[in-house]
């Protein structure tokens, strides 16, 4: 699920400098200066109480200054009377229907209320009377954030200070062979995840949030001694908005630790960090780059000959998505390509690998969202000590198909299919599923 916050690095500089040359040519009087006045020294200074106060003063006097009432709806934003903020701005469009910075602070903030619609409609029009300003350009950030709220089933606007999500689901194998004997195991899997957050930073740059999450399965299939899998962990996120190479920019910093378990033993603890920036290079187009580093420490059987277990292992991971984005940010259209690496205490099992996928999202009519997505990959085990080469191919599909059910739930059936192919005599492996999920999002 990818959160954004609503505002920019650049989006103070902004307030400072159109303040500035706002009232450098407003037409007041040669005895005033308002750039010198108390009401802004304490803006450009953040203390919005003491200028709401101050611009709440200067109202008085001049009553019909839409520049003062602009200035005084931010401070009310600032300082979370959204509401009163509104009521301000929507006076101010009555009058002067082409102001492009009143449109963009009423949308910010109906982003911030999470009513969406809203949002959407001040920001299109920041878009088509503004193209190629600043305020356009923040305007199609906030307007991909909540296309990509929708695809996420998220309710699109700023996170609360906690969120929920859950899944609960059933999986059905279709068919499924066991690599060394061509045993069929398939079966049906149960599964449930719960996940809470929590948002401990929420400012106009940087959005920063906690969370732990639970996951748990049990597949049907008797004959699997570890048929039941659990995972908890716990995980950290810091987020700001800013720019990169003059363009708009999203980079997010994450900390993750798991413990997972098979049956009613442990089996591994995992903790991996990783660093995203997505970026804008067009306005319809999105950019992502990640990069992660992760350990994991395992748990074998004590029964297995430690020279041919696995104990530990660094994991190298990265990137790079591109996303077009088509019909009003309704279809996005996306490919990307990818790299990782494996280093293992146990040179067996070193691995290299690489591959490339493409995937598709279309908001449809009533709700509905269609899914597609294919990769396609390989891997190779280059210190392998055996005389044979040790790699494999491997291609997964999957298509989906979900339907939003009023503002907090969906529900979703996807179907799978992983097909690896060995250059061994290990044989083939292919699976298909089909999944039945019902989802919620607070």
């Amino acid at each position: 699920m990818e959160m954004v916050r609503t505002t920019k690095l650049i989006y103070s500089f902004i307030l400072s400098l159109a303040l500035f040359l706002a009232l450098s040519a407003n037409g007041f009087a040669q005895d005033f200066s308002l750039i010198d006045s108390k009401a802004a020294q304490a803006f450009m200074a953040r203390d919005y109480q003491t200028a709401l106060d101050e611009f709440n003063q200067l109202a008085k006097k001049r009553p019909h200054d839409l520049l003062i009432k602009r200035y005084q709806a931010i401070c009310l934003d600032r300082l979370g009377r959204h509401d009163e903020a509104v009521e301000i701005l929507k006076q101010i469009l009555l009058i002067s229907t082409q102001a492009v910075s009143v449109h963009y602070h009423l949308a910010t903030i109906y982003f911030k209320l999470q009513q969406a619609e809203l949002a959407e409609q001040h920001f299109n029009e920041v878009v088509s009377i503004a193209g190629g300003s600043k305020y356009d350009e923040l305007a199609q950030v906030y307007l991909d954030a909540i296309a990509n709220q929708r695809f996420n089933f998220l309710k699109p606007g700023a996170p609360k200070r906690w969120s929920f999500y859950a899944i609960l689901g059933v999986n059905t194998d279709l068919g499924s062979r066991e690599y060394f004997t061509g045993e069929d195991r398939s079966g049906t899997r149960s599964s449930g995840y719960f996940s809470a957050n929590y948002y401990y930073l929420r400012n106009h740059d940087w959005t920063g949030s906690i969370g732990i999450s639970l996951f748990r399965s049990h597949h049907s299939h008797e004959s699997l001694s570890d048929n039941d899998f659990k995972q908890w962990g716990i995980r950290t996120t810091l987020q700001r908005q800013t720019q990169f190479l003059g363009k708009s920019a999203i980079m997010r910093f994450s900390l993750d630790y798991k413990n997972l378990e098979f049956g009613s033993r442990d089996y591994s603890d995992g903790l991996s960090g990783s660093f995203n920036t997505r970026i804008r290079f067009t306005d319809n187009t999105a950019t992502n780059f990640y990069l992660s580093y992760g350990q994991d420490d395992f748990k074998p059987l004590s029964s297995f000959d430690t020279a041919f277990i696995l104990t530990s292992q660094d994991l190298f991971y990265s990137g790079i998505d591109h996303s077009v984005y088509l019909k009003d940010r309704t279809i996005e259209l996306g490919a990307g390509v990818f790299t990782n690496l494996i280093d293992a205490d146990n040179d067996d099992f070193n691995r290299e690998g690489y591959g490339a996928r493409v995937f598709a999202r279309f908001a449809l009519p009533h709700k509905f969202q269609f899914r597609l997505a294919a990769t396609f990959r390989n891997d190779d085990y280059p210190d392998h000590s055996s005389a044979f080469s040790r790699e494999f191919d491997s291609v997964y599909y999957s298509a989906g198909l979900s339907k939003q059910l009023g503002k907090n739930f969906a529900l979703n059936l996807i179907y799978r299919n992983y097909d690896v192919d060995y250059s061994t005599d290990f044989g083939d492996f292919d699976n298909d599923t089909l999944g039945m999920y019902l989802s919620y999002v607070y």
